[in-house]
């Protein structure tokens, strides 16, 4: 049973072990060991499937956004939390119509038809959940 796992599985337990350890015996001053651990397994979650799928799923990010909301809130209020969103959602957006814009302009330009996205949808979801975290300052700032 065991030797059929794939080595790929005993490096992500690795790490996600010895992250763990990590933030019990240094946890981030305002976060804690618990809410830390939340976000570790969220956004370990988001890359394991982004870089095997190339894609975040929208079940995903709307869980996301729900963990988001509430760390946001916690650490720095309503207000700062969804100014935190709005901004990294508003700049990711800038950055995904301008690269789509890029690929029509590349394919007319070629005379192919471009199928691919610079960035897929889920980019500019997933920097809105951050912005959520980081708060209005944040995520401006930082």
């Amino acid at each position: 049973m065991w030797e059929h796992r794939p080595k790929r599985t005993w490096v992500v337990e690795a790490v996600y072990i010895g992250i763990s350890l990590w933030l019990w015996y240094h946890p981030p001053s305002r976060l804690g060991f618990a809410i830390s651990l939340c976000l570790l397994v969220y956004f370990g979650i988001v890359t394991i499937i982004d870089i095997e799928h190339k894609l975040i799923l929208n079940i995903t990010s709307l869980v996301g956004a729900f963990l988001g909301f509430g760390v946001g809130v916690y650490l720095h209020g309503l207000v700062s939390t969804l100014l935190g969103g709005i901004a990294g959602f508003l700049a990711m957006l800038s950055l995904y119509l301008i690269g789509f814009g890029f690929m029509r302009i590349m394919g007319r330009w070629r005379g192919q038809k471009v199928e691919e996205e610079a960035l897929g949808f889920g980019d500019v979801n997933l920097c809105g959940i951050i912005g959520l975290i980081l708060g209005g300052p944040g995520s401006l700032r930082d």
